[in-house]
């Protein structure tokens, strides 16, 4: 859902904004139990989902809402055949043992209802 904003004196008196609704429900702990059942280091998971490693530190130890880092990994975390496209594109440092076993993570995940 989007939420339609005008705008009045900044670009015309008929300028709209679409800007996102989003709920706040995915969290630090939400982050850091997604990253633990995946089974990878900070250094790991930020470099397959292209995060800053001092980011999630800071989310995980609750010293950062990192709010737009949290909505990228509710969207991973959502979306299995998302997170695992991502892996396999960014994920060249993984062992090809950690590789197969996320994909069989993120297949188990689909099956559910």
């Amino acid at each position: 859902p989007f939420i339609l904003l005008s705008t009045i004196a900044h670009r015309g008196p008929s300028s709209l904004i679409f800007e996102p609704l989003y709920e706040d429900v995915f969290t630090g702990e939400d982050l850091l139990a997604f990253r633990k059942a995946l089974e990878l280091s900070v250094l790991e998971f930020a470099a397959c989902f292209d995060f800053s490693p001092a980011a999630l530190t800071r989310i995980e130890r609750k010293q950062s809402s990192g709010r737009d880092v949290l909505k990228r990994a509710e969207i991973y975390a959502s979306y299995p055949e998302v997170a695992l496209n991502q892996i396999r594109l960014r994920g060249g440092n993984l062992h090809t043992n950690q590789i197969k076993r996320l994909e069989s993570y993120f297949r188990s995940l689909k099956k559910k209802p």
